[in-house]
This record gives C-alpha cells, sequence and structure tokens, in this order.
C-alpha cells in the first residue's frame, strides 16, 4: 500500500491544494487469495471529507486505508474547508469545478487509474456526502457510482439560516456567499438542491448508482432515509445500509465502509492482507503457521516467497 500526501496547484480554486492519495500497488496477498490483474488500471474513489475536517483526517482517522487495499481501489481525499463544495462568484471558491476537472485530471496524469466512468466514483462523509451526491447528480459523465455515509444535507438549514451564528457557527450571510445567490431561495431547482438535480439527471442517458450508510444514532438518520427513498422513487438504483448504534462519528464510518468498497468494487475482489482489517480477522499462530506463500503483485511480480510456518520457526530460534 502506497500513501501519498502531496499539494498541486489547482487553477479552480487559484491556491496549491493538500491531498492525500491512497494506492494499493505493493500489498501482499495471501497464498489462497486471487491475484490482482498486473497493471490494471485502479478503480477509483474520490472521498470528500465533512465539516471542520481536512484531506488527512480519514486515512488518520478511520480504516479507509485497510479497506482500499482489502478492495483493491485507489482513493483520494480532498477537503472542503467548511464551503460545502459549492462553487461561488461571490467568495471566488470553485470547489466543483476543483473535483471534476482540477483533481481528476491530475490524479489521472499522475497515477495508473482508470478514466471509465464506471470505474469512478465519488463519496464523501457528512458534508462531504452532501458534496458527493450534489456533485455526482451534477456529473453522472464523470461519476458511475455515488457514495454517502452521514450525509449532511442541508438544504432546509440554509433557508431557514438565522443572521447571528448558532450551532452551526454560520450566518445567513456566510450561507449565501457559499452558494452564490443573493436571496437564499435563489438556489432552489438548481444543483444544490438535490430533488430538482435528481429529477434532472434521472432522465439523462447517465445515471450514476447510488450507496447510503447512515448510523442509527445519528440525529442526520432521517434527512438521509428520506432522501435514499425519494431517490429510489425517481428510478435510481440505491442500495441502504443501517449502521445500527452509529452516531455522526468514525465508528459509523469504519462500519460502513467494508459495505461501501464491496458494493463498488465487487465483493469478489476482496484480497485479505497482513494488515486484514475484516471483521474475521483472526492473526493468531495457527492462521499464520497455513500462510505458506506471499506474492508480491507490484507490476506484475508473482514471485514466490517461501516461509517457514510460525511452529516451525518457533523451534528453530
Amino acid at each position: 500500500m502506497a500513501k501519498l500526501t502531496l499539494n498541486f496547484i489547482s487553477e479552480a480554486l487559484y491556491r496549491p491544494v493538500p491531498i492525500d492519495i491512497i494506492v494499493p500497488t505493493d500489498h501482499m496477498v495471501m497464498a489462497d487469495q486471487p491475484l490482482p490483474e498486473a497493471n490494471k488500471p485502479y478503480r477509483t474513489v474520490y472521498y470528500l471529507e465533512g465539516l471542520e475536517g481536512n484531506y488527512s483526517g480519514p486515512a488518520n482517522y478511520t480504516k479507509l486505508q485497510a479497506y482500499a487495499e482489502d478492495y483493491n481501489v485507489a482513493v483520494v481525499v480532498a477537503g472542503g474547508e467548511n464551503k460545502w463544495y459549492t462553487d461561488s462568484p461571490f467568495s471566488g471558491d470553485y470547489f466543483v469545478r476543483f473535483i471534476c476537472k482540477d483533481l481528476i485530471r491530475f490524479t489521472r496524469r499522475l497515477l495508473n487509474i482508470s478514466d471509465k466512468r464506471e470505474d469512478t466514483a465519488i463519496m464523501g462523509f457528512s458534508m462531504g456526502g452532501h458534496g458527493a451526491m450534489t456533485i455526482g447528480l451534477a456529473n453522472p459523465d464523470l461519476f458511475g457510482s455515488i457514495l454517502t455515509i452521514d450525509a449532511a444535507y442541508h438544504q432546509q438549514v440554509w433557508l431557514d439560516a438565522p443572521e447571528v451564528p448558532t450551532w452551526d457557527l454560520t450566518t445567513r450571510k456566510q450561507y449565501m456567499t457559499m452558494l452564490g445567490v443573493d436571496k437564499m431561495e435563489d438556489f432552489l431547482g438548481g444543483q444544490y438542491d438535490l430533488e430538482a438535480s435528481a429529477k434532472k439527471t434521472i432522465k439523462g442517458d447517465l445515471v450514476p448508482r447510488i450507496f447510503c450508510a447512515c448510523g442509527t444514532k445519528d440525529g442526520l438518520y432521517g434527512g438521509n432515509k428520506e432522501t435514499a427513498e425519494m431517490l429510489k422513487g425517481l428510478g435510481y438504483d440505491v442500495t441502504w445500509k443501517d449502521v445500527e448504534g452509529g452516531g455522526h462519528s468514525n465508528w459509523t464510518i469504519d462500519h460502513a465502509l467494508e459495505d461501501a468498497f464491496a458494493w463498488f468494487n465487487g465483493a469478489d475482489t476482496f484480497c485479505g492482507n497482513l494488515r486484514f482489517s475484516g471483521k474475521d480477522a483472526d492473526l493468531n499462530a495457527a492462521n499464520f503457521a497455513t500462510w505458506k506463500t506471499w506474492y508480491s503483485v507490484e507490476a506484475g511480480d508473482t514471485s514466490e516467497y517461501r516461509m517457514l510456518p510460525f511452529t516451525e520457526y518457533a523451534k528453530k530460534n
């Protein structure tokens, strides 16, 4: 597994932007596991972080990197600077343009990742879940799949925003600036109005499939469930996952990620590795002794590496 942290200059944001990239280039596969196809471009998830977070949070505080390796998927993580992943001529922050043009163009030039829409997903947590849904629905030519976890669908919060900051520390004027509107109601019917955007996209030739997960104890559960049902009613292929007992937390993310990656890349693509993160992991001596052969899958190298069973190694040492 390779993890890259780097900056690149975004034309849309007019500044260098930091990102995390996770690429399963060199993980070790057990002898009884299938080998990933050598040199095949990786299927890729573009992951959007939530409010008050940045690009570094998901890989540091969740099992995102482990599941990316388990399912042989590349992940690119970006932050939204609390701007809800919108384009605004008022603030000069064009996050949709940053993701759909700058970020995708840069990472596809840099890495061996697929440029096919069916191999490209957009995913996010909380604010990032809202961003993933709005951006994914508006750009079905880029993203064949949309995945959300505990998405913060805040249209009504925006409409009801007060003139002074309250629980979310954002004023009505700040939201209007973020959305690029003179009147709050002006965003309705556009890209950031989920139902309006969904109705438009479902009529087109390209329609993304959708995975939604939410913790059952999350205050946003009702809004997530209603949004999923609305999308189903419009004709979208929606997979729903309840994370039992989960709140608005990294615990919920961890319990949704395995199903999310299996849904995106297929359960049959799972390849256990030395840092196996699945629920059935059991790295005790008995299991370790059965691991006779490892394979390096970097650049198609399938050379065998022989090792002694743990019990035999213990006897000799």
